[in-house]
């Protein structure tokens, strides 16, 4: 099994400078061991990092196997009970083998992109007429009692504020779904490995995905 090392990431133009590398690579490692290593320098070591090294690292195999676990986790969890019926049956044939077609996945992918994004809108919509709806309720009860324009103006603000907030909002959650879900792939290239370390490895880091996930919440 191939040996990770420093030069074997420089090979590969990876974005840490020599020095790191070396500090990092201090023995030739293998897959297992670069992608649960915690100690000194590793510690800083981000989870997207370390599938960078394993999608160049690991044979053609592990890539396929470690793929069929990402892709049936996320069809699983997004797709078979998604809201849009044409999708969830496509989602059933997929888990059950019956299509696994290029071309049924992507109308599939399409399908859900436009469902999504239609959700999206209408949450961003949501968030920003009842802003506008209590920045209103408040600028009729100023005028009611004789407040400001002034007033009005710096409720109106508000509403376009808390629309802006929104989005702010949006977009952190889908960055933190996107990091959660580097952590899910990290444990599936684990997994292809099936060796007690793996399975303890995978373990230690399952427990820290679920102290993350509570201290978010």
């Amino acid at each position: 099994m191939i040996k990770i090392t420093a030069e074997w990431n420089i090979e590969h133009r990876a974005c840490y400078s020599a020095s790191q590398l070396a500090s990092l690579y201090d023995r030739p490692m293998g897959l297992c061991e670069v992608l649960t290593r915690t100690d000194g320098p590793w510690d800083d070591v981000s989870t997207a990092d370390r599938l960078w090294v394993f999608w160049r690292a690991a044979t053609q195999d592990q890539r396929a196997a470690t793929l069929e676990r990402i892709v049936t986790r996320a069809v699983t969890n997004r797709c078979l009970d998604c809201g849009i019926d044409a999708v969830e049956q496509w989602a059933a044939r997929w888990l059950s083998g019956e299509d696994r077609s290029g071309k049924a996945a992507k109308a599939a992918a399409e399908l859900l992109d436009t469902g999504c994004a239609a959700r999206a809108a209408e949450w961003m919509a949501a968030r920003a007429a009842r802003a506008a709806a209590r920045a209103a309720a408040e600028a009729e009860w100023a005028a009611e009692w004789a407040e400001s324009a002034a007033r009005a103006a710096e409720l109106a603000e508000s509403a376009a504020k808390a629309a802006e907030l929104a989005e702010l909002a949006e977009s952190a959650r889908a960055a933190r779904a996107a990091a959660s879900e580097r952590d899910l792939q990290l444990l599936d290239a684990l997994a292809v490995f099936e060796t007690p370390e793996t399975i303890a490895a995978i373990d230690a880091v399952e427990g820290e995905i679920g102290c993350v996930t509570s201290n978010a919440k």
